[in-house]
């Protein structure tokens, strides 16, 4: 079980968010952290989700979109496509790190960057973590 922490922020347009934070029980007891790990994973890319989800329309109202790929919680990068208009838009590298990174890191803790995975990047994105994944099964047996 995690104690939740409710923190509430107003944004400059008097618009409000919630900001929950989840620990496990074993952390703030001082125990095991590895016995809320997987609650903890689950929790940040639940909240990476949401917050996508909140960031969405405004992006849909340009012709774009986002797509998450990946969260990667030891290193706190989250990353994702942007899609339709967003691809060959000339502010789309502004709208991903003065936009999308600054509101996912100011809402969830643990998140220090969000990429873009273009269609290349994506494929070799693909291609390392399938080259990961068969090294760690060898290594396992």
């Amino acid at each position: 079980m995690g104690k939740q922490c409710a923190h509430t922020s107003r944004m400059i347009d008097g618009t409000s968010w919630v900001r929950t934070t989840t620990r496990p029980r074993s952390v703030l007891m001082g125990g095991n952290l590895t016995a809320g790990a997987d609650s903890m994973v689950a929790v940040m890319r639940t909240q990476v989700e949401e917050t996508i989800e909140v960031i969405r329309p405004a992006l849909q109202a340009d012709g774009g979109d986002i797509v998450l790929r990946d969260v990667n919680e030891e290193t706190g990068v989250v990353s994702v496509t942007l899609i339709g208009a967003c691809v060959t838009c000339p502010a789309s590298s502004q709208t991903l790190k003065a936009g999308i990174e600054r509101i996912m890191r100011d809402r969830i803790d643990g998140v220090t960057e969000v990429i873009n995975i273009t269609d290349d990047a994506l494929d070799t994105f693909l291609d390392t973590a399938l080259d990961t994944a068969l090294d760690s099964g060898a290594h396992a047996r």
